[in-house]
């Protein structure tokens, strides 16, 4: 692999549910989130999460770097988000690292899915970093779809990011 440093972005929207599901399925033993009943949400397109992924084969662990935008989090969040590029990383069978940027556009504990919009963007730009790294062919590529129940992991109204304007979980 090139030393050259790559950068990765993703930007997704929040969701806001219309219809909230109300319970979780006990998570299976990888902690999959799934809603107990169907729930219905509306996609904002203007209102998002950008993740900026640096790869950096020098380094020996992921470093997420706290954006001056960015609102500061409980140490339980930050853990929450690296261990969830972890996640991937592991599925994606990738042992590197990054440095994480992350920010929303939009007020912090407003009651807007700023977690969900987070947990899809960090996925969908881990996925596609790797795939860029490891130079994955076009068909053996993550669909939005997997991508989207990979997000669930993090946070499970995170795969209603991927998806709009309506979207059932």
């Amino acid at each position: 692999l090139s030393q050259v440093m790559m950068s990765f972005h993703s930007k997704m929207p929040i969701n806001i549910a219309l219809i909230k599901y109300i319970g979780k399925v006990k998570p299976s033993k990888y902690g999959l989130n799934q809603a107990l009943h169907p729930c219905l949400s509306y996609t904002l397109q203007d209102l998002y999460t950008e993740v900026a992924l640096h790869y950096a084969p020098e380094h020996s662990q992921d470093v997420l770097l706290m954006h001056p935008k960015a609102p500061k989090l409980a140490h339980k969040d930050r853990v929450r988000f690296v261990d969830h590029l972890a996640f991937v990383k592991e599925y994606m069978q990738f042992d590197g690292y990054f440095t994480i940027d992350s920010f929303n556009n939009f007020p912090f504990s407003a009651g807007l899915a700023s977690s969900a919009s987070s947990f899809a963007a960090l996925t969908d730009c881990a996925v596609n970093a790797i795939e860029s790294i490891h130079n994955t062919s076009a068909s053996d590529k993550l669909t939005t779809l997997e991508k989207a129940q990979l997000s669930r992991f993090g946070s499970g109204s995170a795969c209603r990011s991927f998806f709009g304007p309506f979207c059932t979980w």
